[in-house]
């Protein structure tokens, strides 16, 4: 398959890819012959239903894919995955699928791999969203714990969510006297999980140096595996180490968890499993700005007039068992005869003529023109009355006095004992 491949490489971009002729040839070394010849090399690599078949596609469809065979290999890659999958395709066991319906055990390594991602997944909305801030348990002074002791914590975190056919032992020994951080194992399975914080040198490339290489090859792990990043953000020396491509690092963990993934070769990618594990500490939320001190243009006295309508209803404010009702009559009596005083006050300092208008509220103390009817029956013209209206809206303005107007009608009520008989005494006087 190695020379399939070359020659592909070699010869694909000197022989263009063309069709035969409508008319008749002769002959074998015809620029189709060539183009048939390049066809039968890529077939001859996707007839390989196996790992090293898929990856020397891809790497074809990479180095021709400038060439008129870019499209031709892109087909023969996706063949060749669609008959690697029905190949390698097991299907479960009566017994497998029973335990499966009956929430039993994992039965194979890949349901193993299964329910330890699945507890993963939980564990990371747990340190992330809970009320207890799990994600302290991996820090230490605003520093990250060291990878032992992070590994410790999550083992603490996954022992009390498994079954209890499903073992977790930290640090165990693998092949040519190498450990693992966490090995699971179950009816004589295993799965290792490998795991890096984000400061190690060998982030990059750790899933295939130490996991793939030295642990999944262990008898007992059909070659499966977990390779686990912890996330801390940015922390001044413990950052990520730069790419061997070169190329930016990635900024939050669900990007570095794609670029670790896309780094596995492609026999790894159905055997190992790439998780970024959040432990970030939580960015704080802008606290909104205090609105003390800020008031409103258009009433600039509010304050004072808070205070104010406190005091007023200080003042309204009393014991209702200390009052005595013969008490309140007699005061409404004597707040009666107060208003006929104040009304004869009244009519004595307007000298007596009910058919002059008070016209107080006219800023510029004229008198309106044509407002005094004479108190007779007769109607005016609508030409008349238009007119008044107009002046009166162009004239209108509000009394300085009404807060303090306010402020004598609420004492009235108070001493006459809130009587409906009283209730109108502070507006007869104000007119």
């Amino acid at each position: 398959m190695g020379r399939y491949e070359a020659i592909v490489e070699a010869f694909a971009p000197q022989w263009p890819s063309v069709g035969y002729p409508t008319g008749g040839w002769s002959g074998d070394q015809n620029p189709w012959d060539a183009s048939d010849f390049m066809s039968y090399c890529m077939n001859a690599i996707g007839s390989d239903h196996t790992a090293a078949g898929t990856e020397a596609l891809e790497r074809l469809s990479v180095s021709i894919g400038h060439t008129s065979y870019s499209q031709q290999v892109k087909h023969v890659a996706y063949v060749q995955r669609r008959n690697r999958r029905d190949q390698e395709y097991t299907p479960p066991t009566i017994d497998a699928v029973t335990k499966i319906l009956a929430n039993a055990g994992p039965a194979t390594v890949d349901d193993l791999k299964a329910v330890i991602l699945d507890h993963l997944s939980d564990l990371q909305q747990y340190v992330r969203n809970a009320d207890t801030g799990g994600w302290e348990a991996f820090w230490e002074n605003g520093r990250p714990k060291v990878e032992n002791v992070c590994r410790d914590r999550l083992l603490d975190l996954l022992r009390p969510r498994l079954s209890s056919g499903i073992e977790l032992f930290p640090e165990l020994p693998m092949p040519d006297q190498k450990r693992v951080d966490i090995y699971a194992t179950i009816l004589g399975q295993g799965l290792p999980t490998e795991i890096k914080g984000q400061w190690h040198t060998e982030v990059w490339n750790a899933s295939n140096t130490q996991l793939n290489e030295k642990y999944a090859r262990d008898w007992r792990t059909s070659g499966r595996g977990i390779y686990l990043v912890l996330w801390f953000g940015h922390v001044a020396g413990k950052n990520l180490p730069g790419r061997p491509d070169a190329k930016p690092l990635p900024s939050s963990p669900s990007e570095l968890q794609i670029l670790l993934f896309e780094g596995l070769g492609e026999g790894e990618r159905s055997r190992i499993d790439v998780v970024v594990f959040d432990v970030s500490r939580p960015q704080r939320k802008a606290t909104r700005p205090s609105a003390q001190g800020l008031t409103s243009p258009s009433i600039p006295d509010r304050r004072q007039m808070l205070v104010d309508a406190e005091h007023h209803q200080d003042e309204l404010r009393g014991d209702a068992r200390g009052q005595n009702t013969d008490q309140h009559s007699g005061e409404a009596g004597d707040c009666r005869e107060g208003a006929g005083d104040r009304v004869e006050r009244e009519r004595a300092e307007r000298g007596h003529q009910p058919r002059e208008a008070r016209q107080d509220h006219d800023h510029d103390h004229q008198p309106i023109e044509q407002l005094d009817d004479g108190r007779r029956d007769e109607t005016l013209p609508l030409e008349q009355v238009a007119d008044i209206e107009h002046d009166l809206l162009r004239r209108r303005v509000v009394p300085s006095g009404a807060p303090r107007l306010h402020a004598a009608y609420a004492l009235s009520m108070q001493r006459c004992g809130a009587s409906p008989a009283c209730a109108l005494t502070p507006a007869s006087s104000a007119v």
